[in-house]
């Protein structure tokens, strides 16, 4: 079967510091393996726009695939390049076993965040 490889487009905004994490679904089945945190920050594109395949998401003629980008603060995206470190075994940035790093005071885990969201809605064809 061929597949086709999913590729992301969008603008960031100019001379704000922007921090992303994208989400799909495919069928109805969100893609939630370690390897599919996909996470962006505009550090080295300010104001471009974003092209970057979604190499979690291969999928075939008839699949139909949800896309949402979420827009965060740093303390969130931060825990959440953190988290994929640690799921995915990353050992040039997190020592395990180790804990993400939280926005929480007293050492408790996870984030507090509000987001921003965009979705878009997609069939193979």
């Amino acid at each position: 079967k061929d597949l086709v490889l999913p590729k992301l487009h969008f603008k960031d905004s100019l001379g704000v510091s922007n921090f992303y994490r994208v989400t799909v679904v495919r069928n109805d089945t969100l893609l939630n393996e370690p390897f599919d945190m996909i996470l962006y920050d505009d550090k080295l594109r300010d104001g471009e726009y974003i092209h970057a395949p979604v190499f979690s998401a291969f999928s075939e003629v008839g699949d139909t695939l949800d896309v949402q980008l979420f827009s965060m603060d740093e303390k969130v995206y931060d825990y959440y390049t953190t988290l994929s470190d640690i799921l995915t075994g990353d050992a040039n940035n997190s020592a395990a076993p180790a804990n993400p790093n939280t926005n929480w005071s007293n050492n408790a885990l996870g984030y507090f965040g509000a987001f921003s969201s965009q979705k878009k809605s997609v069939r193979i064809k």
